[in-house]
């Protein structure tokens, strides 16, 4: 199984995109031995606050229920005898865009890990650093900073009691400014090269970018100790506004409201956490 950032249009779920997973994970359990007998995606409420609000809670509990049917049909499929690829179906939308879930991979690793940032507001508490599922938050000047290590799960910002950490907007598009500026001035004046490739010009300007990003992050990082400029880094965060909202699961009990389980006795409840580096050291 995988999940997806699933969003709601009307009654209609929109699919989110699963990429390569299923591949390289069935690709890893098959080499230890285990035989696949099904793939299904499960559209879950996308918490990506980075890009968007976060879902209301109508939303929310209507993408458990859908889900919690999809699990309990295919589950039953599954677990009497017979095989069920529901993700074939999706198989050429996945290859397709396979190249940019390898994009994202680098873009998350090296963008989107350097956007988060902790307020004045941030009481030094540690919770977003103990609960880190890949420990990329540092304390580093009696604050949280984070690392490359970052996979932008953005548990850390939901799961804060003070709602202090949010993502630096106004950074990256200063940044995305700098940077390009900073690639007409080396390339085109100081080395006077022509490119023609836009290939290569991506990625000369996408290295610029993370070294800018890297140093204004660090900067960054050092006057956030300043309330005044704390305050105007907060101002230009999208996240840092109320109406943007903070992503919270609700209880089972609550997601299955107002339907009926096929057979209440033979429910079956599936919980699988796994990323791909738990699955090469241990699958249950």
């Amino acid at each position: 199984m995988n999940t997806r950032a699933g969003m709601k249009i009307g009654n209609f779920v929109t699919p989110g995109l699963t990429g390569i997973a299923f591949f390289v994970s069935s690709f890893i359990l098959r080499n230890k031995g285990y035989k696949i007998v099904g793939q299904i995606p499960f559209d879950m409420p996308s918490n990506w606050l980075s890009i968007h609000p976060a879902l209301n809670e109508k939303t929310v509990k209507y993408l458990h229920r859908t889900n919690y049917n999809r699990v309990e049909k295919h589950a039953v499929n599954i677990f009497s005898g017979q095989r069920d690829f529901l993700a074939y179906r999706d198989v050429i939308q996945d290859i397709l865009i396979s190249p940019i879930a390898i994009a994202y991979y680098f873009i998350g690793r090296f963008i989107l890990a350097k956007s988060f940032y902790a307020t004045i507001d941030c009481d030094s508490c540690g919770l977003c650093i103990k609960q880190c599922p890949v420990q990329a938050i540092n304390l580093f000047h009696k604050h949280p900073f984070w690392t490359f290590k970052c996979e932008s799960c953005m548990r850390c910002m939901n799961n804060c009691p003070k709602r202090a950490i949010e993502t630096a907007h106004g950074l990256l598009i200063g940044v995305s400014i700098v940077s390009s500026v900073a690639f007409t001035i080396v390339v085109e004046r100081v080395l006077q090269l022509e490119i023609h490739s836009s290939f290569v010009s991506l990625t000369v300007w996408s290295v610029i970018f993370i070294v800018i990003l890297w140093i204004l992050y660090y900067i960054q990082h050092v006057l956030l100790k300043y309330r005044i400029l704390s305050k105007i880094v907060s101002l230009i965060s999208l996240t840092h506004y109320t109406c943007w909202g903070r992503y919270k699961s609700i209880p089972d009990k609550n997601g299955k409201n107002n339907y009926s389980p096929l057979v209440e006795d033979r429910v079956i409840s599936l919980h699988l956490v796994c990323n791909i580096d738990a699955c090469t050291k241990n699958f249950i």
